[in-house]
């Protein structure tokens, strides 16, 4: 692909993971050993469980203004959520709201129910898989004048795979789970925190809950390493770690994944999956944890690139287990004679997949940044619509005053040239620090895009 001459590549930007690097080759005498906790009065409100015949009237609120919101008020909600995930930027917000909904559904009283139009209701409906539970249309009384449907609780069947999860998720919360690192004296109590933080019913963004738990383990594993006997070496190896590194200890620790991340993570996972790549993953993560109340994106990439791995291989790893041991018995079987060498060869493919899952949110190829603006001509309609949705993906996430390309104007070629770097950078937060590409880089950006205020006094004009 070609490339415009810049001069010298410039080195890529230093990532968490290389500042990690860095850090552990400190002497360790010289690192400071302050313990730092996390402030439990801050975390109060958190202890707060959810009541055992539903949530209370706050969240109900949410939940219905949430829908509301989402299914009802949008008047192009209808076409939004029935078109390419492109178009569905709001796609985990909403699937927030369906978990709460459906949570609130097989907990709350019998009177509880839900209003929405017949076209949301579908959208729901097509939400539902993702999270495990179904809406029974025969138990739906029929739309009133202005096309509205009530769903009662009766009407929503959890299968029994969520009904198991949500059941252990309403138990952390009720449980008041120990919000003090301090306190904790085992394994089972540093879980059950754990699994809190990421099901807190009071955080709303996937970004903070999976945070809050990060620092929560840093901060318990501080005090366990003042506790040891070389608590300088202790101390800085804790401090080294990243928080990809702490997340796939909270992944491993809780184990299971949390009912309120389910359909976070398997949507996470599905595009992947699609994608073969992150890219379209990491920016609808990045999306969805933007600051609600200021509309910015106030956060972290390398926080972002560490989400979107561990839900992938939350979603990933039972699936290798699970073809790892098929492959055992299906190698078994052949042996024995009762199978056939093809049924064998599909179980590895299938290994031979999620395999590459993992590759793909762990040294994730460039071919797909590289050839990213060739890939919009291409005349194979699945290749040019995954390099549109990608382009279109990475320009509402980091260009969101443009409402496309062609708002560039003149400049539109530079504003393609900066997607694609943006491609490659994103691709480098899934790659070793060591073989991070450097043909892409921060500093290779250029184009500018206009500023909030003026996008808004353009629109006045």
């Amino acid at each position: 692909m070609s490339k415009k001459n810049k001069g010298a590549i410039p080195a890529a930007p230093k990532t968490t993971q290389e500042t990690k690097s860095n850090e552990t080759k400190k002497d360790s005498k010289n690192v400071e050993t302050k313990v730092e906790v996390i402030d439990v009065n801050q975390l109060r409100a958190a202890t707060q469980g959810k009541p055992s015949n539903g949530l209370d009237a706050n969240h109900q609120v949410d939940v219905l203004m949430g829908l509301k919101t989402y299914f009802k008020d949008d008047p192009s909600a209808a076409e939004k959520f029935g078109k390419e995930p492109v178009e569905k930027i709001n796609y985990l917000t909403a699937i927030g709201f369906a978990t709460a909904f459906v949570q609130e559904a097989y907990y709350g009283d019998s009177n509880w129910a839900a209003t929405m139009r017949s076209s949301q209701l579908e959208a729901i409906k097509e939400l539902a898989p993702v999270i495990g539970f179904t809406i029974d249309s025969k138990l739906l009384p029929a739309p009133d004048a202005e096309g509205n449907v009530t769903v009662p609780a009766s009407a929503v069947k959890v299968n029994a795979t969520t009904k198991k999860k949500i059941e252990k998720e309403k138990k952390v919360v009720e449980s008041k789970p120990i919000l003090d690192p301090v306190k904790i004296e085992n394994e089972d109590q540093l879980k059950n925190s754990l699994s809190f933080f990421l099901s807190d019913p009071g955080v709303k963004r996937p970004y903070d809950k999976m945070v809050r738990a990060t620092e929560f383990l840093r901060s318990y594993q501080l005090l366990q390493a003042d506790k040891s006997d070389n608590k300088d070496a202790a101390t800085a190896a804790v401090q080294s770690k990243t928080i990809s590194d702490l997340l796939e200890e909270v992944r491993v620790l809780v184990g299971e994944v949390p009912f309120s991340t389910v359909g976070i993570s398997h949507f996470i996972y599905s595009k992947l999956t699609s994608f073969k790549n992150p890219i379209f993953s990491f920016c609808l993560l990045r999306n969805a944890s933007k600051n609600k109340a200021t509309g910015n994106t106030d956060v972290d990439d390398n926080v972002i690139a560490a989400m979107t791995r561990t839900l992938v291989n939350w979603a990933n790893d039972p699936k290798i287990e699970y073809y790892n041991k098929a492959l055992e018995r299906a190698k078994a079987e052949l042996k024995a004679g009762t199978k056939k060498q093809d049924y064998v060869d599909a179980i590895q493919n299938n290994v031979d997949l999620c395999k590459s899952y993992f590759d793909a949110v762990t040294s994730c190829s460039t071919d797909f940044a590289d050839n990213l603006l060739e890939n919009l001509k291409s005349e194979d309609s699945k290749i040019s619509n995954a390099a549109q949705m990608t382009v279109s993906m990475i320009l509402k996430s980091y260009y969101p005053t443009l409402s496309g390309i062609d708002d560039a104007g003149d400049n539109k070629d530079q504003l393609l040239a900066d997607i694609q770097q943006r491609a490659g950078i994103i691709t480098n937060l899934f790659r070793d620090p060591l073989s991070q590409d450097i043909r892409y880089s921060e500093a290779n950006l250029t184009y500018k895009a206009p500023e909030p205020e003026k996008t808004a006094a353009t629109e006045k004009n």
